[in-house]
């Protein structure tokens, strides 16, 4: 099963298809076809990105190939509601909590499928690479020319500590998971407060490690911030950025 435990796997595709009965390439293709007028995917938008979308949202899963392990009341629920509400309110053993902490179990259908029969756990994993900068006639390149060109100069407060000299690739960074953006190639970024990929850093530095140090066999309790990073950048987890510096103890590492 593709289902795992927190932090997810990253997964490519290997000759032409998933691994653990994710969807093939074959549904990608199709899922593309039937959705860009729907989403942010394009006819050219990456298999990683197909993967990606598919990792977000389980109800595409479930209303083209619902796995044979859930329940047949659970599938209906699944392909038309799915489970990101755990997002805010988590089920048990759930990592990281929700922002609105715990959900309750009610007797819903909802708690029944998603946290009872676990399937807040996506049916397919992050893929391993998801970057790729923007090209016109993406809604991102729109929206990162607009935020360049208009927003830096009206509401500069709105974008940390970028200015009207900070380059594309930096934009494009900044609204990678705020609008439809991917985060573009080889731009490394340190993550601060606030950052969602901050938080899961320092749930892994404080919480993590200790509790599940396998999750972690390259780094131990001692291991720097940007370490952690590194290694939940390398998982494809909390859409975290590669650190532009890693101390490691043969040096350290500039990207």
């Amino acid at each position: 099963s593709c289902s795992g435990t927190s932090p997810a796997t990253c997964l490519s595709h290997i000759s032409g298809e998933l691994k653990d009965g994710c969807p093939t390439e074959h549904l990608l293709l199709q899922l593309g076809a039937k959705q860009a007028k729907r989403t942010t995917l394009r006819a050219a938008s990456s298999r990683e990105e197909f993967q990606q979308k598919i990792h977000q949202d389980d109800r595409i899963a479930y209303r083209k190939d619902p796995p044979v392990s859930a329940p047949a009341e659970c599938h209906a629920y699944m392909s038309v509601h799915g489970c990101s509400w755990t997002s805010g309110r988590s089920c048990p053993e759930q990592q990281p909590v929700g922002g609105s902490g715990a959900a309750v179990a009610d007797g819903s259908l909802a708690y029944s499928c998603c946290c009872d029969q676990e399937l807040w756990k996506p049916v397919c994993p992050p893929p391993c690479l998801l970057c790729r900068t923007a090209r016109a006639g993406d809604q991102c390149f729109t929206d990162v020319t607009w935020a360049m060109t208009v927003g830096i100069h009206q509401h500069p407060e709105w974008y940390g500590n970028l200015t009207e000299l900070s380059k594309f690739e930096a934009f494009q960074e900044y609204l990678a998971g705020e609008k439809p953006c991917p985060r573009p190639c080889d731009k490394c970024h340190t993550v601060a407060p606030g950052d969602r990929c901050f938080d899961g850093v320092m749930w892994a530095k404080e919480h993590g490690i200790y509790g599940h140090p396998e999750w972690y066999p390259d780094l131990s309790p001692h291991s720097t911030f940007n370490a952690f990073q590194a290694h939940l950048h390398h998982a494809g987890f909390e859409g975290c950025p590669l650190p532009c510096t890693i101390m490691a103890d043969a040096g350290t590492f500039d990207f």
